[in-house]
C-alpha cells in the first residue's frame, strides 16, 4: 500500500515536473505565436544596438577632433599674440635706445624739408596754423620710428634716403595729407627694405604687430604704393645723391624764407606729432591715397 502511495506520489511529482515543462514551452511558443517577441524583433533590437553604440562613437571621434582642432587653434592665436608682444617689446626697446641720435645729421635735416615741402605743396591749409619747428618736430618723430625699424631688421640707417627718394615719387603723382604721411613712409620704408636690404626678409606680419595694423591694411598700402611709383623701384646711388643735392641746394636758397615765415611767438604744440602719427591708426589704407590702375583693382 505503502509502495503504492509512494509510487503514485513519484508519478504525481513527475507528471507535475512534465506538465511544468511543457508549459513553459508552450508559453515561450505563446509569446512567438502571439508576435510579442519574435525573432526579427529580437534582430532589430540588436541592430539598433550596434547601430547606437557606433553613432556614439562616431560622435566622440567629432568631439575629439573638434577639441583638439580648437585647441590647436587657440595655440595658434596664443603663440601670433605672444610673438606680436615680443615684437612689439624689442621694437620699443631699440626705439627708446635710437631716439633722437641722429637730429644732428645734415641728411636728416634734408630729408625732413624735403618731406616738409610735400605738406607745404599738398597740404597749406595745415602748416598755416602751426609753426615750422612743430612740424619738423612731428617729422623727425616719424624719422626716429623708421630708423629704430631698420635697426630692429638689423638694415643700414643710410636707407632712410631711398625711402624718401621713392615717397617722393609718390607724392609727385598722387599728393599727401599730413594724415597719411606717417603710413606712406611706413610703407616706403617696407618696400625699400625688400628692394635694397640684404639682411633678414621683411616680413609684413611683423611689421603689422609693431604698429598693431591689420595685416591685410599693410598689404593693400603696399601694393597701392608699388602701384603710385609704378614699380618704377630701380634707382642707383648716384641718383640718390643728386636727389639729396637737389634738395640742399632748394634748402639754401629758402632757409631764410621759411626762418621769416615761421618767426613767431607761438609755443611748440607738442599734439602735432600725435596728430600726424596717431590720425593714421584707425584707417590704415584710407592714408594711403588710392591710385588707379591694373594692379590695384
Amino acid at each position: 500500500m505503502i509502495d503504492n502511495l509512494k509510487e503514485t506520489g513519484v508519478l504525481q511529482k513527475r507528471s507535475t515536473s512534465s506538465t511544468s515543462s511543457s508549459s513553459s514551452s508552450l508559453s515561450l511558443s505563446f509569446l512567438f505565436q502571439s508576435k510579442r517577441i519574435t525573432p526579427t524583433l529580437v534582430l532589430s533590437f540588436k541592430l539598433l544596438i550596434i547601430i547606437t553604440f557606433q553613432t556614439l562613437q562616431i560622435t566622440y571621434i567629432k568631439t575629439q577632433l573638434f577639441l583638439s582642432h580648437l585647441a590647436s587653434h587657440l595655440l595658434k592665436m596664443s603663440t601670433s599674440i605672444n610673438q606680436a608682444i615680443f615684437h612689439q617689446q624689442q621694437y620699443r626697446r631699440i626705439y627708446n635706445q635710437t631716439c633722437g641720435k641722429m637730429h644732428s645729421r645734415w641728411e636728416y635735416y634734408i630729408l625732413g624739408s624735403r618731406v616738409y615741402e610735400w605738406l607745404a605743396d599738398h597740404d597749406p591749409v595745415y602748416i598755416s596754423n602751426l609753426m615750422y619747428e612743430e612740424i619738423t618736430e612731428a617729422i623727425n618723430e616719424i624719422f626716429d620710428i623708421i630708423l629704430a625699424l631698420l635697426d630692429m631688421l638689423k638694415s643700414s640707417s643710410s636707407l632712410l634716403s631711398p625711402i624718401v627718394y621713392y615717397a617722393n615719387k609718390f607724392v609727385s603723382k598722387t599728393g599727401i595729407k599730413h594724415n597719411q604721411l606717417f603710413n606712406l613712409l611706413l610703407t616706403s620704408t617696407i618696400v625699400t627694405l625688400k628692394f635694397w636690404s640684404e639682411s633678414a626678409p621683411t616680413n609684413n606680419k611683423m611689421i603689422a604687430d609693431i604698429f598693431e595694423f591689420p595685416v591685410h591694411d599693410v598689404n593693400v598700402m603696399e601694393r597701392r604704393f608699388l602701384c603710385g611709383v609704378d614699380y618704377q623701384l630701380t634707382c642707383s646711388q648716384t641718383e640718390i645723391d643728386t636727389f639729396l643735392s637737389q634738395i640742399n641746394i632748394h634748402i639754401l636758397r629758402s632757409n631764410n624764407n621759411n626762418n621769416n615765415n615761421n618767426n613767431n611767438n607761438k609755443c611748440i604744440n607738442n599734439s602735432v606729432t600725435s596728430e600726424i602719427i596717431g590720425s593714421t591708426s584707425t584707417n590704415s589704407v584710407a592714408c594711403i591715397q588710392t591710385h588707379q590702375c591694373a594692379h590695384c583693382k
